[in-house]
């Protein structure tokens, strides 16, 4: 098998300030995000894994080791709202459940049976969120904006679903229009993008350039308002195309959406929730050598994994391998005060400020610099001259100050 393959991972040379794009031998320079399309063809699938690891982040367990599962059996509760329950990928055994994954073995091929869509919008929307689909952003709003701008340079997991699953992507669309209740809907897309608009939708382009295909760059290009901490504008409601496929499959199979669609090289596919990462690799024909680094998502917001064996969570829309020397290590370097992260960030915070408060455990003094405002672009890790890890900062403060409001440990999850 190959070490790694340019025609199937993309490539961050931070120290010569080169990003190889994911189609390969292509670079731009480190002032240049750009949204390019990439064709990936058609959208494929991959073999049945012979075991998932799926992820147990603000989930509670409804399984326990030995158990049998089928295709779509629940076997985990949200416990936080909008987050949705989750489901087995595979019909096989439950080998292990501990306090943060559910680890299940391929035995067999059985699915559950099909369940009747709901007619009232709130219990639809309910339903949605218990068979599997992540439901926070959807809400009432006059406006309904439909993301269909790349979420990251190298990104083509949108072409397949506006191409070869349209009518899912409208069956989703029609689904959603029946909770939002909009009184227009407008399609954001990249410029330069061909793309053919739904029925009764208006088609507003944005900069084909990272961060503006992210949902607070898209809303305020759509509506002109910005997000405060994070929270939308109440005249406005964003989903993403994937959120339209996801929703409009639930509606057509009657059953659990099992699967994250992730970019793979140069190709889209459906994977299993909880595919570890030894197994993509391997669908890929690509393998990482010790000082490697896999990454779930894209390179400018994903998330390293920490083993082969982690799997695949419903953010994991990518996976890359980064060779050792392409990247430069980042560490426990002390801000210099250069002020380039707080000059780049479109979310207009203080990324130096907010990476520091949370070094020290400072979480309420982050909430005082407007943490919640950062939209997790990336951008400011990317230009620091000293490469602190300034995101996996605000991360983690994010995540303290969410579990400190207890958010993941609400009595009844919406979902139950």
């Amino acid at each position: 098998m190959k070490r790694l393959a340019l025609d199937h991972t993309a490539r961050m040379h931070v120290t010569n300030a080169i990003y190889s794009r994911i189609t390969g031998r292509m670079t731009m320079d480190r002032y240049d995000f750009r949204l390019g399309t990439l064709d990936t063809g058609p959208l494929g699938t991959i073999p049945t894994p012979p075991l998932l690891r799926v992820g147990l982040e603000c989930h509670d367990p409804v399984v326990a080791a030995g158990d049998e599962v089928l295709t779509g059996t629940r076997i985990a509760s949200s416990t936080r709202a909008g987050t949705g329950d989750l489901h087995s990928g595979v019909s096989g055994t439950v080998e292990a459940v501990t306090d943060t994954f559910i680890e299940i073995r391929t035995t067999g091929t059985k699915t559950v049976e099909r369940e009747s869509v709901p007619s009232d919008s709130p219990e639809l929307l309910k339903w949605l969120a218990r068979m599997g689909m992540n439901t926070a952003s959807i809400r009432t709003a006059p406006l309904l904006i439909v993301n269909a701008v790349p979420p990251e340079p190298g990104h083509g997991i949108f072409a397949p679903l506006m191409n070869d699953h349209r009518k899912a992507v409208e069956l989703g669309l029609e689904t959603i229009k029946n909770i939002v209740q909009p009184s227009r809907t407008v399609l954001a897309a990249a410029k330069g993008t061909k793309v053919v608009a739904f029925a009764d939708c208006s088609v507003t382009f944005v900069p084909a350039r990272h961060p503006y295909g992210m949902a607070p760059m898209v809303i305020r290009a759509v509506t002109g308002e910005e997000p405060v901490n994070g929270t939308p504008p109440t005249s406005a409601c964003i989903v993403t195309l994937e959120d339209l496929y996801i929703a409009g499959r639930i509606v057509e199979s009657g059953r659990p959406y099992t699967n994250v669609i992730c970019q793979l090289g140069q190709r889209a596919a459906m994977v299993p929730l909880g595919t570890t990462a030894a197994t993509l690799l391997a669908e890929t024909g690509t393998t990482a050598s010790q000082g490697d680094r896999i990454v779930f998502g894209g390179l400018m917001t994903g998330s390293t994994a920490c083993n082969l064996e982690q799997g695949t969570d419903k953010r994991t829309n990518a996976v890359h391998v980064v060779p050792e020397g392409l990247f430069m290590h980042s560490g426990d370097s002390a801000c210099v005060g250069c002020g380039e992260c707080a000059r780049r960030c479109p979310s207009r915070v203080r990324p130096d400020l907010l990476s520091k408060a949370s070094e020290f455990k400072l979480f309420e003094r982050c909430e005082g610099y407007n943490i919640f405002s950062c939209m997790e672009c990336g951008i400011c890790g990317y230009f620091c001259p000293t490469r602190r890890p300034i995101l996996q900062y605000i991360r983690l403060a994010k995540q303290e100050i969410t579990l400190l409001k207890g958010a993941c440990e609400i009595e009844e999850a919406p979902a139950s």
